[in-house]
């Protein structure tokens, strides 16, 4: 059987989360990201997750990566 083939165009969370979990889980998989963009910057725009999608996050260890870039400390309060 051939091997897996995964093309995520636009960094966006999901596509991200989704390469990050095949990495992890699969690591013959090949994964290539297209943006358009030369670099990636914050916009001053916040980013909404469902619970279960931050369940994910934790599962695969990002967690602490992503409170760390977002500037929010881990004890910090918040809903999820």
């Amino acid at each position: 059987h051939g091997s897996l083939k995964f093309y995520d165009r636009g960094a966006g969370m999901g596509g991200l989360v989704l390469a990050v979990f095949l990495q992890k889980y699969s690591p013959a998989t090949q994964i290539d990201i297209y943006e358009s963009t030369d670099e990636l910057t914050d916009v001053g725009v916040g980013i909404g997750m469902f619970p279960r999608v931050w369940e994910i996050v934790r599962f695969l260890g990002l967690e602490d990566d992503l409170l760390e870039v977002a500037g929010i400390s881990k004890d910090s309060p918040r809903k999820h």
